[in-house]
């Protein structure tokens, strides 16, 4: 009776030893998959300090995993690396999850900038039609007038990057361009120069 007990005991006590030493193949894959699926959503990106924890986990499991490879059969445990391909997972998702809302707010920032900065060009525009010729003038309206080109390019940059989903990208063009365009009604306005009249 007692050595069947002891059998027994024994049976589970291997059983309990061969769960602990399987790989979690399976939990793996699952953090193998969050982790692409952030980043194709450009956490990296639109999310990076989520998507930096995100790897921070998965190297700790890479490490524990290389651990438990080398460890002796008698002593290997993948119970951490379990709990570790759960972590990077969820992790990895939420970077998935921020990046999505960090993209959909660059590119509402980015449409609005750039519609701001080309109401403002255009305004600008039609101030440098307005404005008095000739040498004398408070400003140097040739300089603006060419500073204008260059922004009107810039922010032509910054369509073409929001039209190619760089929301990131546009918006940051688009931001500098409101910002120059700013300094150039700045200067026409100490300079006197009379706006631009209000559309009908």
């Amino acid at each position: 009776m007692k050595r069947t007990a002891m059998t027994v005991v024994a049976i589970l006590a291997m059983a309990a030893f061969a769960a602990c030493a399987r790989i979690p193949t399976a939990e793996i894959e699952k953090a193998d998959s969050a982790l692409a699926s952030a980043k194709d959503a450009d956490a990296a990106v639109y999310a990076p300090e989520a998507w930096n924890e995100a790897q921070d986990a998965d190297a700790r499991l890479r490490a524990e995993l290389d651990a438990q490879a080398q460890a002796s059969a008698l002593s290997r445990s993948y119970t951490m690396a379990t709990s570790l391909a759960e972590e990077t997972r969820s992790a990895a998702e939420m970077a998935a999850s921020e990046a999505t809302s960090g993209k959909e707010k660059a590119r509402t920032e980015a449409s609005a900038l750039i519609s701001e900065s080309e109401t403002l060009l255009a305004s600008l525009k039609e101030r440098f039609d307005k404005a008095p010729k000739g040498k004398g003038t408070a400003v140097d309206l040739a300089a603006l007038r060419s500073d204008a080109g260059s922004v009107e390019a810039e922010l032509a940059a910054a369509k073409q990057a929001l039209e190619e989903g760089r929301f990131m990208d546009a918006r940051d063009k688009a931001a500098s361009s409101r910002q120059r365009l700013e300094s150039i009604k700045t200067e026409l306005d100490n300079a006197g120069t009379p706006p631009a009249p209000p559309k009908a």
